[in-house]
């Protein structure tokens, strides 16, 4: 199963003009990039449980609207609304989620269905102190990794074109820019892309060495953690 690729309000990818709603209890919680998803058990028309997935954002953009990893929990009872796939079976792009205590989450700004109170939006600010030590502590692409120079470490923000990446270039990579041949961009093509061009948001991503690896053994751009692998 890879990720959708795009918004959960996307037309192409799910059923938007057919909002469904159900009632259920959470039973499963894959706080992973590149998608949050969360598994939702459901009482059907005969009585027995069916599993539905929810499908959301990647966990820096949950986080600045509010939902973060120990938010919503299994066992948790809630409502979910959002629009059914057109590729995957039972399997829903989340726009509104009501919680036990009454707060409703509602994605890409929509409006709320069932509460008045809205899960409160969080400014992300990168701390000075934790990216020094993430700096010093990283170890090749392994690190903390922000592809959004247009915010500083007090929250403000300045202007994001290509003169205000130039103090973040090393001497190799200004070389690469310089030699940079357009015609020859790989997003161009089918070839598989690599970072930074992976990072589809302008928010943090930490890539943590936390598994045996193997020699020889190569992890793909775009491999994805499924279920099974944390289950």
């Amino acid at each position: 199963m890879l990720a959708h690729h795009g918004p959960t309000t996307s037309g192409a990818l799910y059923e938007t003009d057919s909002l469904i709603q159900f009632d259920g209890e959470i039973v499963g919680v894959l706080w992973r990039m590149p998608h949050v998803r969360y598994r939702l058990g459901v009482e059907d028309e005969n009585g027995e449980t069916v599993v539905w997935e929810l499908e959301t954002s990647v966990p820096a953009l949950l986080e600045r609207d509010g939902i973060t990893e120990d938010l919503v929990n299994v066992g948790d009872r809630v409502r979910a609304a959002g629009f059914p796939s057109r590729f995957r079976p039972r399997s829903l792009g989340l726009r509104n989620l009501l919680l036990p205590d009454g707060r409703e989450f509602a994605s890409e700004r929509s409006d709320l269905l069932w509460s008045t109170r809205r899960v409160e939006r969080a400014e992300q600010v990168a701390g000075r102190a934790a990216a020094a030590a993430a700096s010093e502590a990283a170890e090749g692409i392994y690190r903390l990794w922000f592809r959004w120079p247009g915010l500083t470490f007090d929250g403000q923000r300045r202007g994001t074109g290509p003169d205000d990446y130039a103090h973040l270039l090393t001497a190799e990579a200004r070389e690469l820019k310089a030699a940079y041949d357009p015609i020859d961009d790989p997003r161009l093509t089918c070839r598989g892309k690599g970072m930074p061009n992976m990072m589809l948001t302008p928010a943090p991503v930490e890539l943590a060495y936390s598994w045996a690896w193997v020699p020889g053994e190569t992890l793909q751009a775009n491999d994805c953690i499924e279920w099974e692998d944390v289950e």
